[in-house]
């Protein structure tokens, strides 16, 4: 069986092998370097999980763009969340309220880190 990562941005593995005895020691790195071809999006997400750096918020997971913009819009059209910091994610609210449950409409824009741009839209289920 052999080893496998599908990251969504650039990492680095650190592996260090070494006999049973400790006396023959390697080291090694691999980088995986990931183009910056899409903008990766959860189609669902719960604000009441517990939250962490992936759950109970909304946004890209590869956050090696540099955002111009990302933007949620409910069922009418009107924006209920805007960011241009990448690391910032919706919450489920729009001015302090829970937003009821549904489909919402997602559009995000940014440069990707060998300069080219990147735009994408679709959808996001938001569940209570």
């Amino acid at each position: 069986m052999y080893p496998k990562a599908v990251p969504h941005e650039t990492i680095t593995y650190w592996v260090m092998l070494s006999n049973e005895a400790g006396t023959c020691i390697s080291r090694d790195s691999v980088t995986i370097r990931v183009k910056c071809t899409d903008i990766y999006m959860p189609n669902v997400f719960n604000p009441q999980a517990p939250q962490s750096e992936y759950t109970g918020n909304f946004g890209p997971r590869n956050v090696s763009i540099d955002l111009n913009y990302f933007r949620v819009f409910n069922r009418w059209g009107q924006m209920v969340f805007q960011t241009d910091d990448v690391s910032y994610r919706w919450d489920g609210k729009y001015k302090g309220e829970p937003q009821p449950a549904g489909t919402y409409v997602w559009v995000i824009e940014g440069k990707c880190p060998n300069g080219e741009w990147i735009r994408k839209s679709g959808n996001v289920l938001l569940v209570r």
